[in-house]
């Protein structure tokens, strides 16, 4: 085969396994050919900008999988963008009501307004695997610079945006809201202790991935919370399929994989003009948060499929 034929059938093969009509048909028919009465929820948290929605697309191609993302009504409240509702997860009441009427085996969730509410999901659903993806600290500010201050955020209803009064949301001192909930006395001081060096919209939202991030530690049980390293979910994705496959107690299919074109990370690009103080904070949790990622990575390696 001539490599353009070959670059042809490669590029079909991976449109055919990214179409979004062919997995709604696909998934229509696992419902009716093997229906589950006791679907389980997977949750998926974490800092936005940080590969938590290229991480629900891979799993959500399976047919056995529901994507309800985070916006659906029967799972999220509806709320206009900026309201305190906005893209919270909706009562267990109401979530419970929706699994139970479920014929998919896993309902996938990202409720990522609701990551510093791990522990209530936890006690909550039991059965349920969660994951916590993160993504280094630079990337992300990267991205939210791109998405909030360029064309982007007329398409997606965030224009108007203002970093230092959206991230502000996060101190102790602000008006109750999701991004100060549940913040310990220690990380709640850090932040407004770093605040005081934020001059730039780069340095805010480095603040909004310290804040995001410093939560896995804080609030999630880590034991029961896989880590997931977006550079390192790049770099190997079959391989970091099938260690999900074993954490989730479901074969994700490794073709999956076939929808990555062309990854970029962050590593080589020029570091961004941020307060020293600030960095610091930030390079130090990503090093926890590396090295807890490469302890999940190890553990499910040697766990059985």
């Amino acid at each position: 085969m001539s490599s353009r034929s070959s670059l042809f059938s490669g590029d079909l093969v991976r449109r055919l396994v990214g179409s979004h009509k062919l997995h709604v048909a696909s998934r229509a028919v696992a419902r009716v050919l093997f229906p589950c009465r006791e679907a389980r929820f997977l949750f998926v948290f974490g800092c936005q900008r940080s590969g938590t929605t290229l991480l629900k697309n891979l799993i959500g191609l399976d047919p056995f999988v529901n994507d309800a993302g985070e916006y659906g009504a029967r799972w999220f409240l509806q709320a206009p963008y900026g309201a305190p509702e906005y893209l919270r997860a909706r009562p267990f009441e109401d979530l419970e009501e929706g699994r139970r009427a479920e014929r998919s085996r896993l309902i996938l969730v990202k409720p990522l307004h609701d990551t510093q509410r791990i522990p209530d999901f936890l006690e909550a659903y039991p059965q349920s695997p969660v994951l916590f993806a993160f993504r280094q600290w630079e990337g992300v500010v990267r991205s939210h610079l791109s998405y909030y201050t360029t064309g982007r955020g007329k398409r997606y209803g965030t224009h108007g945006h203002d970093p230092f009064v959206y991230v502000g949301g996060i101190l102790a001192s602000a008006p109750p809201t999701w991004k100060n909930e549940h913040h310990t006395p220690e990380h709640a001081q850090q932040l407004e202790r770093l605040w005081a060096f934020a001059a730039t919209e780069a340095d805010v939202y480095a603040l909004y991935w310290l804040s995001r991030n410093r939560l896995y530690f804080d609030r999630a049980v880590e034991d029961r919370v896989a880590l997931i390293h977006y550079e390192k979910l790049l770099e190997s994705p079959q391989e970091s399929l099938a260690q999900l496959s074993r954490h989730i107690r479901h074969r994700i299919p490794p073709r999956n994989a076939l929808i990555l074109t062309n990854p970029e990370t962050d590593a080589t690009k020029t570091p961004l003009e941020i307060h020293p103080k600030i960095r610091e904070a930030c390079d130090s949790l990503e090093g926890r948060l590396a090295l807890a990622a490469s302890g999940w990575r190890e553990r499910l390696s040697r766990s059985r499929p």
